[in-house]
């Protein structure tokens, strides 16, 4: 698609799930995904520059990511679908949502990216080591010790510099957030589910002020899945719980 191949992983059966993963990438072996896929028909890609996917030397922006994904769902002919975003991919699914403000059965974001913190700052990666950051994102340091090792090995953390790498060209200026997205949101019209953990080391100020940033997206709705959803790796458990009862189905 534009030029480069992007990454695809498809899993499960049911009814589909864009899942899009945070700034570090997607682990692997990802025991959420396998998760979702006992309900649903997940299609987990990797973001262009990311994990393997090829790096196009135009993209300059997450909204052209968010564009890839768009034509990646035309391609597919895939309709009715769910987004899950995940940090950084939360930011990714938002743009989507505002291109396509009825096209989306619902949209869930997980301690997204993508709006200016209401108070302190984003965590800035380059600051901090690449394992430091993400530490970060987990509440529970053993869980991050058992899906990466306690010493995570020297292909992964080269992945990790890739990914950063990535990041950094997309989403430096402002960095990790965008200018216009709190302006566009209020067009969406899919059933929106914003989690969050209680201690956020590297989004400080999340969850923004849904009501405000939304008048016109009534069905927005916020859960303080309290500290067991900080990391991505632990935040899919909750979303799926979710995702299954009755507070986030389409009215």
């Amino acid at each position: 698609m534009a030029g480069s191949r992007v990454r695809l992983r498809t899993i499960g059966a049911g009814d589909p799930v864009l899942l899009l993963h945070p700034d570090i990438g997607s682990p692997d072996p990802a025991p959420f995904h396998d998760a979702l896929a006992e309900r649903f028909t997940v299609h987990v890609p990797s973001h262009p520059g990311y994990d393997g996917s090829e790096r196009p030397g135009w993209i300059r922006s997450v909204r052209d990511v968010a564009v890839i994904y768009q034509w990646l769902l035309a391609e597919r002919e895939l309709s009715g679908v769910t987004l899950v975003g995940l940090g950084f991919g939360g930011w990714i699914a938002a743009e989507m949502a505002t291109m396509s403000p009825c096209a989306f059965r619902r949209l869930v974001l997980v301690g997204a990216m993508g709006l200016r913190p209401s108070r302190g700052e984003i965590l800035d990666q380059a600051l901090v080591s690449y394992i430091d950051y993400v530490r970060a994102g987990f509440e529970d340091q053993g869980a991050c010790d058992r899906l990466f090792g306690a010493v995570p090995p020297t292909p992964l953390l080269e992945q990790w510099d890739l990914n950063r790498e990535m990041t950094f060209r997309i989403a430096w200026k402002p960095y990790m957030y965008s200018q216009t997205l709190p302006h566009l949101l209020g067009g969406v019209r899919a059933p929106a589910l914003a989690v969050w953990g209680r201690r956020r080391a590297a989004l400080p100020g999340w969850p923004p002020d849904l009501n405000r940033r939304n008048q016109s997206t009534p069905r927005t709705d916020g859960r303080d899945a309290g500290t067991s959803c900080i990391s991505p790796r632990r935040r899919c458990r909750h979303i799926r719980r979710r995702k299954a009862g009755p507070s986030a189905r389409p009215p």
